[in-house]
């Protein structure tokens, strides 16, 4: 028996309708459990986040507003060393310096008609030391005597040997370079620069331009005081003290090498 049209798109229509039914219920369904999941894990996420901002205020609380971040260790900030570190020096845990030191030891002449006495060597520095990989720079001040021979003549006597004795006095800036061994209290040190000198109280004094070096050893004291041995020489083309009169214009080079003690004032 064949079923009229009729009644087969009465039927089609009924399973649309129903269909059609069954998504609103189903969309209104997610719309409700979406909403109620919303709901319920917006105090959660609330209640992380105050819980983390508890923490965060707790560990603030703790903690000194002046220190420094976790992640960048104190001693490695310019200008903060570690109170009671003698070990190394501080510019190489990241500390600038001024550094004011006191020079003292003999000095010894070498070259064309230089003494075999020695003198008394002392001097002063005033200089900086930057963190960047231990550099500085100085300005220091260095005097010593000396006395040497001189050929003495008089119209109508014989020529003897007699004394010129005087003083130079040199000036000048100088780069600096230092490191510690082994992370130590000990430490070596080189420097170099230009210098001025001076004289007074040779028979024929004299001014000009020179060159100094430095090298040795130090050991740390205290934090702010270290004390240093090592050789510094000079070398001055000069025209002072010369043997002969008629050489009193005429320059030759003369050294100068000073065996020394210092101490240094770190600030």
């Amino acid at each position: 028996m064949m079923r009229r049209p009729g009644a087969a798109l009465r039927g089609s229509v009924s399973l649309l309708l129903i269909l059609f039914a069954l998504g609103l219920a189903a969309c209104s369904t997610g719309r409700r459990l979406v909403s109620e999941t919303a709901e319920v894990s917006q105090p959660a996420v609330i209640e992380v986040q105050t819980g983390a901002q508890a923490t965060a205020s707790d560990v603030l609380a703790d903690v000194d507003v002046d220190a420094p971040a976790v992640t960048e260790p104190v001693f490695f900030r310019r200008g903060a060393y570690p109170a009671n570190s003698l070990c190394g020096l501080p510019c190489e845990a990241g500390c600038a310096t001024w550094n004011v030191g006191v020079v003292g030891g003999a000095g010894f002449y070498l070259g064309d008609e230089a003494t075999e006495r020695a003198c008394c060597y002392t001097g002063a520095d005033v200089g900086r030391t930057w963190p960047c990989c231990c550099f500085g720079a100085s300005i220091f001040y260095r005097t010593f005597g000396g006395r040497f021979d001189r050929v003495v003549t008089a119209p109508g006597a014989p020529a003897r040997t007699g004394a010129d004795t005087g003083r130079f006095h040199t000036i000048g800036v100088k780069a600096t370079y230092q490191r510690s061994i082994n992370n130590s209290r000990w430490s070596w040190y080189v420097g170099a620069g230009p210098e001025f000198f001076w004289t007074h109280d040779y028979l024929a004094n004299d001014d000009g331009i020179g060159g100094f070096g430095e090298a040795g050893v130090g050991y740390r004291l205290t934090r702010k005081l270290s004390i240093r041995g090592g050789l510094e020489v000079h070398a001055l083309s000069t025209s002072a003290a010369r043997l002969n009169a008629a050489n009193d214009n005429s320059k030759r080079l003369l050294w100068v090498l000073a065996p020394v003690l210092q101490l240094q004032f770190s600030l």
